[in-house]
């Protein structure tokens, strides 16, 4: 019985045992987990768990080699789509864009403008307000103290 791991090594590769290693997208991931889950009962926790383990290893690179740039424009951009104020329009290849909408406050209606403004709050209480205030109110509240101040 071989004890080192270079013995354990020699052992696997006279007996034809191969290391590979998949790399799969999700899609393959869950039909890979399917047949295994046909074939072998039971199996499903070890290739979930290996599973879990590669996904958990590409999350981490590729959280490390992100760069977080801040602008303001994208934000503006992310913030009025969210709101649901934007076109859509279908590319070449048949991919749907949402286009902001260009806003225009001195040519938009009193009822446009309300509209638009709740749900960009919303927008921003959902997302990230939420995490600073107790509630909706007192979020507003301090917008309307900061837009004093700028006044």
């Amino acid at each position: 019985m071989p004890k080192s791991p270079a013995e354990r090594k020699a052992a696997q590769r006279e007996a034809g045992v191969t290391k590979f290693e998949l790399n799969l997208d999700t899609q393959e991931l869950d039909m890979l987990r399917r047949n295994c889950a046909v074939r072998r009962p039971g199996s499903e926790d070890a290739l979930q768990a290996a599973a879990d383990e590669y996904l958990n290893g590409v999350a981490k690179k590729r959280a490390a080699n992100i760069s977080t740039v801040k602008s303001f424009e994208a934000f503006r951009r992310w913030v009025t789509i969210e709101s649901g104020h934007y076109e859509v329009y279908e590319l070449p290849d048949g991919s749907l864009h949402k286009e902001p909408r260009s806003i225009s406050f001195a040519k938009m209606e009193e009822i446009e403008f309300h509209a638009l403004y709740k749900a960009t709050l919303d927008v921003l209480w959902t997302f990230i307000l939420s995490k600073t205030f107790p509630t909706q109110q007192s979020a507003e509240n301090a917008a309307a103290q900061l837009m004093e101040f700028a006044a």
